[in-house]
């Protein structure tokens, strides 16, 4: 309204993670971006909590590789942190996935991250550090890395999928792993 101050009125701070946007599968070229998006991720989740570093995983961990373009991170955390691990994400601007996949117990939280002009997608999928899934997240990262026919593999695979039309994120998880 004219002549009305904005004087002693306090906005609170945006949360440095955005809004989550579901859209359906798309495949796209590697981002060159991603490892850096990737080191800004981890090194903001360590402001909140240090404790516990989180790793890049996922195709963006995979120089050239194709993919969705979601930077995903995995936090391998003692069961009993898990919990205030969830709420330092959710301070952060995290939202809980929905509908969820996971259980409270191994969550995964999700949002978007501004680096650049570019608001990019992230999952960060916190497991119990004595889960397998901790070593299959790290082995596949690191298998894929090591091994360019696998990556050329896993791309067609991917591209394969979605071939026909948009795929929605669940339907192509599953059908990565039959």
């Amino acid at each position: 309204l004219p002549g009305r101050s904005n004087v002693g009125t306090t906005t609170a701070p945006q949360p440095p993670i955005g809004p989550y946007r579901r859209l359906p599968v798309q495949v796209h070229q590697a981002d060159p971006h991603a490892a850096e998006v990737a080191r800004r991720l981890i090194a903001l989740i360590a402001t909140r909590w240090p404790a516990t570093p989180a790793e890049h995983v996922g195709s963006t961990a995979v120089p050239g590789l194709a993919g969705k373009n979601i930077i995903d991170l995995l936090l391998a955390a003692e069961p009993a942190h898990i919990p205030a691990i969830t709420q330092a994400l959710l301070e952060l601007g995290f939202q809980p996935q929905r509908p969820a996949a996971f259980p409270a117990t191994r969550p995964m939280l999700w949002g978007t991250f501004r680096h650049g002009p570019t608001d990019y997608r992230v999952h960060v999928h916190v497991v119990p550090a004595d889960d397998p899934e901790v070593a299959a997240m790290r082995g596949f990262r690191d298998a894929l890395r090591a091994d360019p026919r696998l990556r050329r593999r896993y791309a067609a695979l991917k591209r394969a999928i979605v071939w026909c039309g948009p795929v929605d994120p669940v339907t192509f998880t599953k059908a990565k792993r039959s």
